[in-house]
């Protein structure tokens, strides 16, 4: 890492603006483990769309799998911001979901996933069409579009509250990255 550029308005009490573009040394080799996102043209796609796909790691290390643990993947319906907030303030956590944010969660009908509301580094990703059809598949820790194409970078994890439960109905609230395509894009030049 050469250098981080954390956004602006970053406020780590209400966790708006949660984004910080982070600047490597030398170039990514893209490669099978290293592969370009498109970051969302607008912010009506996500919209449109309903679900999104969720990737990540556990804090909680599976001392299983070792060397061998994998970031972890789901499915998610993006939900609107007053269960979400309902959700949060009846868990004592009082919370704004700014227009900098989304919300999500695994329920009401997506099957068991490998992934919790607690993990954290992880994306949202939207699929590469709104008409698109997207499958997970928890034997084998993967999900597969229907159609190809490019995928978009729709969120970034930026908080929940789950205490390790891994309950699927809890909601994880995201940093809205279309908002902030104009100012990614000007620091990484």
């Amino acid at each position: 890492v050469g250098s981080i550029v954390v956004h602006p308005n970053y406020d780590p009490y209400i966790l708006d603006s949660d984004i910080a573009v982070i600047k490597l040394l030398d170039k990514a080799r893209i490669g099978e483990k290293v592969l370009p996102l498109c970051l969302s043209e607008n912010q009506e796609e996500e919209v449109t769309s309903g679900q999104g796909v969720v990737t990540g790691w556990s804090p909680l290390q599976d001392s299983s799998l070792g060397l061998d643990e994998k970031a972890r993947v789901g499915l998610v319906h993006l939900a609107d911001i007053v269960p979400c907030e309902q959700q949060y303030a009846r868990n004592g956590v009082p919370i704004s979901v700014t227009d900098n944010m989304l919300c999500a969660s695994q329920k009401p009908d997506y099957g068991p996933s490998n992934i919790c509301p607690s993990d954290t580094g992880g994306i949202l990703l939207l699929p590469a069409s709104s008409g698109n059809q997207v499958s997970y598949n928890s034997k084998h820790s993967q999900v597969q579009g229907h159609n190809k194409g490019s995928w978009s970078l729709l969120g970034l994890v930026s908080f929940g509250y789950d205490q390790g439960e891994c309950d699927p109905e809890l909601y994880t609230v995201y940093t809205r990255v279309a908002n902030f395509k104009d100012w990614i894009e000007s620091s990484m030049k």
